[in-house]
């Protein structure tokens, strides 16, 4: 794992995502709120979506843009993260 990136803030980061079961995927800025009280040390909205990309990279996660704003990202679980978040 690269040096800049906490498992703990990736770990918060599925926690959420797994505890909205890809229902209702939140925004970058939603999933920053949300993943507050997980992890050991608070992260900024740039923490959050440095982490957002790893777990993209790494196929744990999946962006999806607004059909009616395609600037709006919300992000959910693959079928990979779904097995390493359970």
């Amino acid at each position: 794992m690269p040096a800049n990136i906490d498992p703990d803030i990736c770990n918060a980061i599925g926690t959420v995502l797994a505890e909205t079961d890809n229902h209702q995927p939140p925004t970058a800025r939603t999933l920053h709120l949300w993943a507050q009280p997980y992890p050991r040390t608070p992260a900024s909205v740039a923490d959050v979506q440095r982490h957002v990309n790893h777990l993209e990279a790494r196929g744990d996660i999946q962006r999806h843009a607004d059909p009616d704003n395609p600037t709006i990202l919300s992000y959910s679980l693959t079928e990979a993260g779904r097995r390493r978040f359970a």
